[in-house]
């Protein structure tokens, strides 16, 4: 009879560290659960464990894992790339997806290469002293680490009310931007949404060209 006591407190206590070890899952008890043995047909059973396991997998992922599996916009080592345009005239288009970008002499932010976030939107941009149309640049554009500006950015708000050639920013303000440790500039000037700047052309990892008319 003692020996008996024994061999039941043995096997409680073999199956209670069992339990507590993480590589016995949820799964696997459900699997010895009794009524996965008589009381439920064997598909259930499967399809329980099955559903347990998975839910374990979910849930064990991290919030990053999960924003990468969504999104791949993020790409690393403060890299962000994103699709950006940028309207000009057909002949300057060809030139520059031959030759790459070059910085314009003047804008709101100084002497940089503007994007807008949509073709449509190019169109309610282009109104500068040096802007032409006719040409969608669409461009993959590692943006990195962005400066959020006012809507006049680094130009002075009066601007607003003088001619824009003469008033407007024409420095490049790309090593004044690193020394603070950002890579680019967004901010949005007008009604047809936001803007991003660089002054680095080769933060411009990829472009295609196509004639564009509203």
């Amino acid at each position: 009879m003692l020996a008996f006591v024994l061999l039941f407190q043995a096997v409680q206590l073999l199956h209670a560290v069992g339990s507590n070890n993480p590589a016995y899952s949820d799964a696997e008890a459900l699997l010895d659960d009794d009524e996965c043995q008589s009381g439920m047909n064997s598909d259930q059973c499967a399809m329980q464990a099955l559903q347990i396991d998975r839910a374990t997998t979910v849930q064990g992922d991290s919030p990053d894992q999960s924003m990468d599996n969504a999104s791949n916009t993020t790409l690393g080592s403060g890299r962000w790339l994103l699709t950006l345009y940028h309207q000009t005239s057909e002949s300057a288009g060809r030139s520059i997806l031959k030759h790459g970008f070059r910085p314009g002499h003047v804008g709101w932010c100084g002497a940089g290469i503007y994007f807008a976030m949509s073709p449509e939107a190019t169109s309610g941009k282009i109104k500068g002293p040096e802007s032409k149309a006719g040409f969608i640049i669409e461009a993959k554009v590692d943006v990195g680490h962005v400066k959020h500006m006012p809507w006049h950015c680094t130009t002075s708000p009066s601007c607003r009310v003088h001619p824009m050639a003469k008033c407007q920013d024409r420095r490049n303000r790309g090593s004044w931007l690193a020394k603070q440790g950002y890579n680019s500039i967004n901010f949005q000037p007008d009604a047809y949404g936001p803007e991003y700047v660089i002054y680095d052309t080769r933060r411009v990892v990829s472009m295609k060209g196509y004639r564009y008319h509203r």
